[in-house]
């Protein structure tokens, strides 16, 4: 049974005819709101990053690049996705994302260290394949503004 008085409605469960637990509905709320916070961060970063790797895809497919692998994993780093350009180019795309443009955006993300990950697992990449094509590193980044496509915005050395 429930008895609902204004805003704090107080929730009761009975069962075997017995009051099992009467608990107030705003401590309840408030447990809930403190819960997600908890688990919200990650699981929304991990959905919005994906978003922003799927939004770079498919604007990227949109000027015949081919999907050759999507976040490629090594010891020493990752790659969002590898593709493949128009003139045989391999191209490893890191897409950066944030939701606003301060302490310098998604482009100001994109850290020396970072950068050597990306080569690295590039290299990674490279040393599988029979014959080494010509590639370059390119940048998209994922703004409240829009996609903006960075090509060859650094390079191996």
């Amino acid at each position: 049974a429930a008895r609902f008085v204004g805003r704090s409605c107080t929730i009761c469960a009975i069962a075997s005819a017995r009051l099992v637990r009467c608990v107030n509905f705003e401590s309840i709320t408030r447990r809930l709101r403190n819960l997600r916070w908890r688990l919200r961060p990650s699981s929304w970063r991990l959905w919005f990053g994906t978003a922003g790797e799927r939004a770079a895809a498919r604007g990227l497919r949109r000027v015949r690049h081919v999907i050759l692998a999507r976040n490629y994993r090594c010891p020493g780093g990752e790659i969002d996705l590898i593709m493949q350009d128009r003139d045989g180019t391999t191209v490893f795309v890191e897409v950066r994302q944030r939701r606003s443009s301060s302490h310098g955006g998604a482009a100001g993300s994109v850290s020396p260290l970072k950068r050597q990950r990306i080569v690295y697992a590039a290299r990674h990449y490279l040393m599988r394949l029979p014959t080494q094509p010509p590639c370059r590193f390119d940048v998209v980044l994922v703004e409240p503004q829009g996609l903006q496509w960075l090509k060859a915005a650094f390079d191996a050395s």
